[in-house]
């Protein structure tokens, strides 16, 4: 009789793995991100505040699937005899605008309407640093437990993959 050559299919512990690699290393810059806004809000609390003058402000709605909202806000204010101009409204605000409501972002434009003399708050040891909102958005919370738990699931399919490939490599060894 012949040789019978038995062929077994790869169970797909590698493309598994390579996807949860992947979702763990977007939400680890997408944790870092936060962290960093977290941290810098949390650091703001000893800024001074000061009068700033709403230079122009605007949201920006994106076409299409998934709509993006996104405000713009631009203030000049003075610190001793220098002029400053800013553009950071929230240490959340350019990168993480997801974690705002379209109803929140329309409250916060008209807020910030140009010409408004507004309170904002200046860093004490780099007056060219200012933001105008130094608080946490309400999302926060949810967005971080939403992170915490992807990244869970994330890495138990990193694990997942890596049990099932070493069960495939060792049936590969039991049938040479």
């Amino acid at each position: 009789m012949g040789r019978v050559i038995v062929r077994q299919r790869r169970a797909g512990g590698g493309g598994w793995m390579l996807f949860s690699g992947v979702l763990v290393i977007v939400l680890g810059l997408l944790a870092a991100a936060c962290w960093s806004a977290w941290r810098d809000a949390r650091d703001s609390a000893a800024w001074s505040a000061t009068s700033c003058t709403i230079l122009e402000s605007r949201t920006f709605v994106s076409s299409g699937k998934g709509a993006e909202f996104r405000l713009e806000v631009r203030y000049g204010y003075r610190t001793g005899d220098q002029s400053h101009v800013s553009d950071r409204w929230s240490f959340f605000g350019r990168h993480l605008s997801l974690l705002y409501t379209r109803r929140h972002l329309y409250h916060l434009e008209g807020k910030f309407a140009a010409g408004a003399v507004v309170p904002c708050f200046v860093d004490p040891a780099d007056p060219s640093q200012a933001v105008l909102d130094r608080g946490v958005p309400h999302r926060f919370q949810n967005f971080v437990l939403t992170l915490a738990g992807l990244a869970l699931a994330g890495t138990g399919l990193f694990a997942y993959g890596a049990v099932l490939s070493a069960r495939v490599r060792a049936a590969k060894r039991t049938t040479r």
